[in-house]
């Protein structure tokens, strides 16, 4: 069912949209020009393929028309079409060839959502994408630690990362040593809620529906995914002081508890997120099974 939402209220939650977003984009925007990079801020904008436009283009969803907008405000391209009272999202502009997508993420959704979380994986993932290599992913980070003593530690854990999209930047060397070799085939009897990549995740399973997702909600997901990958770099094997991040220094006792802590704050805040979106998603899948 679609809901009126005032001029007064969408143009008054699109520039607090767009003001909440440009603390993110323009900042990215100042490092690009400069050939600067930050290894947590820009990592969103570099791995997740939505572009920093539409992380501040603001739409209400695929349920709400809006009073007085005209397809001037509102890309028709997106599937936005125009009444005599405004604009608002056509649900025959749905990208129909997406249905298996959008059906296989609900469900992923909804299993991680019921799924009981997994904590002290200590964020290995990050120490096994520089095991026994001579170039890491970020050359001008440099490392805590020696690539021999790292490896030391490394081989000494047990490693139990349980997803796919950080066990594949392994190293060769290194995927022998998880306790599971996550793939994309086995991704719904792995992923769990504890993980902070799972969690960070929700910034993708939000946006890849955009803009039938709200830009509110795709903007909390994303704020929650810079703040796990602030616990994900703090606890990996890079020095990020000059960046004024101190380490989670998981190779000692205090730092993997200190590391359990960040990880459940990360979950705890992540659960009302994945009930939105699922809920949110489930409506959308109903209406376009019954229009």
């Amino acid at each position: 069912m679609t809901s009126l939402l005032l001029k007064s209220e969408w143009t008054r939650r699109r520039a607090i949209h767009r003001q909440s977003a440009a603390q993110w984009t323009t900042p990215h925007r100042e490092r690009r020009l400069r050939h600067e990079a930050h290894p947590i801020n820009d990592f969103l904008f570099d791995y997740y393929s939505f572009r920093p436009s539409l992380l501040e283009r603001w739409s209400p969803g695929w349920n709400h028309l809006l009073e007085e907008a005209s397809l001037s405000d509102f890309p028709a391209r997106e599937g936005w079409i125009e009444t005599d009272q405004g604009v608002h999202l056509s649900l025959n502009a749905f990208p129909r060839h997406r249905l298996d997508s959008f059906h296989w993420m609900i469900q992923l959704l909804k299993i991680t959502l019921e799924r009981p979380p997994q904590f002290a994986c200590y964020g290995l993932h990050e120490w096994a994408m520089v095991y026994k290599i001579d170039q890491t992913r970020y050359p001008k980070v440099p490392l805590r630690m020696a690539p021999g003593e790292l490896a030391a530690f490394l081989e000494s854990q047990t490693i139990c990362c349980t997803h796919h999209d950080a066990f594949r930047f392994y190293t060769p060397e290194a995927q022998p040593l998880n306790r599971h070799q996550p793939t994309k085939a086995n991704r719904l009897e792995l992923e769990q809620p504890g993980c902070i990549h799972v969690n960070m995740d929700l910034y993708k399973w939000a946006h890849k529906f955009y803009p039938w997702t709200p830009s509110d909600l795709i903007l909390e997901t994303f704020q929650l995914a810079i703040e796990s990958r602030q616990i994900d770099m703090k606890a990996s094997p890079y020095d990020l002081s000059q960046w004024g991040l101190e380490p989670i220094r998981i190779e000692t006792a205090e730092g993997r508890l200190e590391y359990i802590e960040a990880q459940r704050k990360i979950h705890l805040q992540g659960i009302p997120l994945r009930q939105k979106l699922l809920q949110f998603y489930q409506a959308l899948d109903l209406a376009l099974l019954t229009r």
